[in-house]
């Protein structure tokens, strides 16, 4: 394995694995005191995906692959990243409205990420339907969890809102391609992008430490009124 040589590559690349590892602490908390039923399994779900795509980003953008291997990365990459946005849309669907609104809806929200991925396929070098379809999503969830925080019904519902706040500054900066900066290394919109999902993913993770950390107790504050 040979790494390449653009430097804002390199810092992308090593932004990717520690969003990955960021990731998988997440999904440890989750796993540990997080939720049990049909909720905790589409947020460890969530962590999961993003563990995935991240590490597939890292070598797409780390490593000097074939033309084939590297256009193969990226397929498989915006195949978790659709679903990845599949699960968070249903995860949110599930605490704003229920098990059985995120039930019905999982079979009509899959398909729809399938039709993402195939839109990508199709015409790779327009990111614009993916990214419409990743803003929507996220602009649901962060409606969902503020007017959850307001009524006050889930605790936890104003740090996940923060959250998506934050990532969707992070979608923000790097389709705008013009943020960059050097501290010690070279950034450029994809690694500053990271950098900002990180603090989003944080204060998912947060949200969980401050839990209980009995699984009956996490069960009970976990569970809004339906």
């Amino acid at each position: 394995m040979t790494l390449v040589r653009i430097p804002t590559e390199l810092t992308t690349a090593a932004t990717d694995l520690l969003l990955a590892v960021l990731a998988i602490t997440a999904w440890v908390i989750l796993n540990r005191d997080g939720p049990d039923g049909l909720r905790g399994l589409l947020w460890r779900t969530v962590f999961v995906l993003l563990a995935i795509t991240a590490l597939l980003g890292a070598i797409a953008h780390g490593l000097v692959l074939g033309e084939t291997a590297f256009a193969n990365i990226w397929r498989a990459t915006y195949l978790g990243l659709s679903l990845l946005v599949a699960a968070f849309f249903l995860a949110a669907l599930r605490d704003v409205m229920g098990d059985s609104a995120a039930r019905r809806g999982s079979l009509v929200v899959t398909l729809v990420a399938f039709a993402a991925w195939t839109v990508f396929l199709v015409d790779p070098d327009n990111f614009l339907p993916f990214v419409i379809y990743e803003i929507m999503a996220m602009l649901f969830a962060l409606a969902g969890f503020v007017w959850l925080s307001i009524r006050g019904s889930l605790p936890g519902a104003g740090w996940i809102a923060a959250s998506i706040a934050v990532n969707i500054v992070a979608a923000a900066i790097q389709a705008s391609e013009a943020v960059s900066f050097t501290l010690i290394w070279p950034f450029d919109h994809n690694g500053v992008f990271h950098l900002v999902q990180m603090l989003g993913i944080a204060s998912v993770s947060y949200t969980h430490l401050t839990l209980p950390t009995t699984k009956a107790l996490c069960r009970s504050r976990w569970s809004p009124e339906q």
